[in-house]
Order: structure tokens, then C-alpha cells, then sequence
């Protein structure tokens, strides 16, 4: 590793991070736990409206690497952050400044190097807190699970537009079905369901009890309804894989509502994902996906 040389002195090249089977099987089953008063008081609104496009995404990736209560900085350098995120690091970095200025993010500085001083350099691992606001206030709130590896398996960075990246996280935190297999163990055990068939029911009764339509998620998001159907559009379309819908229950007032819930995406090898042709590749499949079958846009509004 070379030497970078400032004012007489010799700093160590900055590491560029990149995408690693390590990295996506240690924080494969971590998960943000976003509440959904983010989505409800407008607080998701506000961060693509007033901050900046990249904001959501770069919150949701800091969110992911700390949590409530925790004494010690999180650490995460502007490389990783901005990689994570499929943005630039001037993108990441002013998406930082407006999460530090509104009061949501606590910034630390740099890492301090082996003898306790802190090491200058742009893009070096740097030390935060994030705000409680961002995390469930108490165990009753209602929350939704976005899931690291939709990160660390490159789904988010190579989606195309940071629209379309918002609108997906938003739903991920919106399902109120965090974990199939647990309602499964727990129907079971009550002796309520007894097979797969019937648990499918139950979640899709639980998700019907939140009904979204593209007005609704522009609300959410602060996007206009157009790019918030033009976003489902992809996200729904079989060769991406990103997520499910079904019909909303009538009870719950959503006459022709419908749910979207989160799938698990393709699994993506970090030798595509840290190729720049490979990601570029991936982007332009998902904006022209092959015809597999029709699919109108008022079908999803």
C-alpha cells in the first residue's frame, strides 16, 4: 500500500472497500428496525424532500451499522458508506452534513489511529451516533425490518435511481410481516395453522391490515406518484425479484387496495458488483427488463 505525502508528512493510503462474501455473511442477518411513525408523520418525506435524494438511503445504511443504546461510536468510513449506497462519496459525504445538521446523526470525527490521535483523511472510517428518533421509542411501537444484505448483497446499489431505492426501503419498512418463519413457529405452536398453505393466509391477512397504493407511498416518500409508479413498475417485474404484492381485504377500507411486501432480490457475486461494467450492466437489465409478460402502469398505481 502506497504513501500519500501532506506537508512534509506520510499518511497511509485510504483502503477503498469493496463488495466480499466476508462482510455479506457477518451482517447477513442484521436488519434495521424502522419504525413505521417515519413512514406515518413524515419524517421519511422530509429527508428526500429537504436533504437531498441520497438521504434516505445513506440513513438507512448508518441505521443499519449502530443501535439504541449503544455507549461506544459506531464506525463506518465515507468508502463503504458511499459503496453500500451506490452513490458517489461526495454524494454520501453531503448526505452526512444534513443528517448532522438536522440533529439526527452525531458526528465524532475521524477514528482515532493505535496511539489515540485522530487520523486525517477524507474517506477514513469516521465515528457516529444516530438519533433515538430513528429507532422503535418502546417495545409497542410498530416497526419494520430492512435487512442488511439488501445492502451487502448489492440490491440497493445497483437499483438505478435513488428514487426507486427509496420507494423499496420504504416499503421494507412499511411490511408488517418481519419474520415468516417466526409467525410460523408461533401459529403452530398455538395450534391455530397447521400447514404452509394456512400461515400464508395469516400473513397475508396481517398485510392486508396495511394497505399501500402509489399515493399513498408518495406520501411516504415525498416522491412524486408518477416515479413512484414508475419505481413499482420495475421493483415488481420477474426479472428483478425485489417485491410482492396481493389484494388488500375489504374490511380495512382499501376497496381494490393492494400490499407490497419485500423478496429476497438474485443474489449478485461481488466480482459483478465491484466491476463498474458489470453494475452498469445490471442497471440497464433492470430499466429494460425482458418481456415476460405484460404489465400496464395502472396496473400497480
Amino acid at each position: 500500500m502506497g504513501k500519500i505525502h501532506r506537508e512534509g508528512r506520510q499518511w497511509k493510503a485510504p483502503t477503498e472497500w469493496e463488495f466480499n462474501d466476508q462482510d455479506r455473511e457477518q451482517f447477513g442477518k442484521s436488519f434495521w428496525r424502522m419504525p413505521h411513525r417515519l413512514l406515518d408523520d413524515g419524517t421519511w418525506a422530509a429527508l428526500w424532500r429537504d436533504g437531498g435524494h441520497a438521504v434516505p438511503t445513506v440513513a438507512a445504511v448508518l441505521c443499519l451499522h449502530h443501535w439504541p443504546g449503544k455507549r461506544m461510536p459506531s464506525v463506518l468510513s465515507l468508502r463503504r458508506l458511499a459503496r453500500l449506497a451506490g452513490m458517489a462519496r461526495s454524494t454520501a459525504a453531503r448526505a452526512w452534513d444534513f443528517l448532522r445538521d438536522v440533529g439526527l446523526l452525531t458526528d465524532d470525527g475521524p477514528k482515532p489511529d493505535d496511539d489515540g490521535r485522530k487520523v486525517r483523511s477524507d474517506g477514513r472510517c469516521r465515528t457516529y451516533h444516530m438519533d433515538r428518533r430513528l429507532y422503535p421509542l418502546n417495545q409497542d411501537e410498530r416497526w419494520g425490518k430492512v435487512p442488511a444484505y439488501a445492502f451487502y448483497g448489492g440490491h440497493i446499489a445497483v437499483l438505478p435511481t435513488l428514487a426507486i431505492r427509496t420507494v423499496y426501503l420504504a416499503i421494507c419498512g412499511a411490511d408488517p410481516v418481519r419474520d415468516r418463519h417466526l409467525l410460523y413457529q408461533c401459529v403452530t405452536n398455538e395450534g391455530t395453522w397447521s400447514d404452509e398453505e394456512q400461515v400464508e393466509r395469516a400473513v397475508t391477512w396481517y398485510r392486508s391490515c396495511r394497505p399501500l397504493s402509489a399515493s399513498k407511498l408518495a406520501t411516504m416518500t415525498g416522491i412524486n406518484r408518477h416515479a413512484v409508479v414508475c419505481a413499482l413498475k420495475l421493483l415488481l417485474h420477474p426479472a428483478s425479484g425485489y417485491i410482492e404484492r396481493g389484494p388488500a381485504d375489504d374490511a380495512f377500507g382499501a376497496r381494490g387496495g393492494k400490499w407490497y411486501a419485500p423478496l429476497a432480490p438474485v443474489h449478485w457475486t461481488p466480482e459483478t458488483l465491484n466491476n463498474p461494467a458489470g453494475v452498469k450492466a445490471i442497471r440497464a437489465r433492470l430499466r429494460h427488463p425482458p418481456a415476460t409478460r405484460p404489465q400496464l402502469m395502472e396496473d400497480v398505481a
